[in-house]
């Protein structure tokens, strides 16, 4: 594909991620529209739209990713959220615990082997702890979980209709062309069976 090409597929697909034709992009205060614009790039590119109605359904397929994006890091956030107040609590015998705590989230390399060091000497791993997280805000994350199935669902119905959309317009293409094929035989075999041709051939 040569760069022009790809900068106005690009140009296309930043449009579609931002024109009110479509509605505006489902961003919410904090999120990152720019990230949402390159997914929608993404997602043009890969498809490369060939009507109206296959846009409307690559609007679909980017606004649903970015929403199970979006509900893959809540469900992260729920188990991250709960980590730190189990290290402290292990660690409670410490002097300060919350000071260590603080720096392991921070990605102290320091703190992480300390941390890593005192779960061990407790027969623990840092995945039991996230384990104990998961488990806190299990019907959370379950209900997440069964979320993001419906929108995966919704997500695969919009490439079925692509497919079956592409299938159809094959047929109809491959249709026409036979018509006008038909067609042409059919007028080559009148201009052969005339009797101005004959008169040519006899001629001849």
């Amino acid at each position: 594909m040569s760069s022009t090409r790809k900068s106005r597929q690009i140009s296309k697909s930043k449009t579609l991620a931002r024109t009110t034709i479509f509605g505006p992009p489902p961003i919410l205060p904090g999120e990152d529209l720019p990230a949402y614009e390159e997914l929608a790039t993404q997602v043009a590119s890969a498809v490369n739209a060939t009507s109206i109605i296959e846009r409307i359904w690559i609007k679909d397929i980017a606004d649903l990713t970015w929403e199970i994006t979006r509900l893959r890091k809540l469900k992260a956030q729920f188990v991250s959220d709960h980590i730190p107040g189990l290290l402290i609590k292990y660690f409670e015998y410490l002097r300060d615990p919350d000071k260590l705590v603080r720096k392991w989230v921070s990605g102290d390399l320091n703190a992480k082997a300390r941390v890593e060091k005192r779960l061990a000497s407790m027969n623990l791993t840092i995945d039991s702890v996230y384990g104990q997280a998961l488990v806190k805000d299990f019907d959370n994350i379950e209900r997440i979980d069964q979320m993001i199935m419906v929108i995966e669902r919704r997500r695969n119905a919009v490439f079925h209709e692509i497919d079956r959309h592409r299938a159809a317009l094959s047929r109809t293409l491959r249709d026409n062309v036979d018509k006008i094929e038909d067609a042409e035989f059919r007028e080559l075999e009148r201009e052969t069976d005339s009797p101005k041709m004959a008169v040519e051939v006899t001629a001849s």
